[in-house]
């Protein structure tokens, strides 16, 4: 974001953050297992650290 927006940007998006526009989720050590297991099953799609952190976010938002 630095290198392509600038200062400016971030800044932004702090004060966004400030304002509650928008959460940050947090994964938590209870979602490891979960994470382990997601990216265990799909490995050959693969589903990484990232993706698998998606679908935990949407188990928890969702359900």
């Amino acid at each position: 974001m630095l290198t392509r927006k600038g200062v400016q940007a971030q800044v932004t998006f702090l004060n966004s953050l400030e304002k509650e526009l928008f959460t940050i989720f947090n994964l938590e050590p209870h979602h490891t297992p979960q994470i382990i297991k997601l990216m265990e099953k799909y490995a050959n799609l693969p589903m990484d650290l990232a993706d698998a952190s998606l679908v935990i976010l949407a188990d928890v938002y969702l359900f």
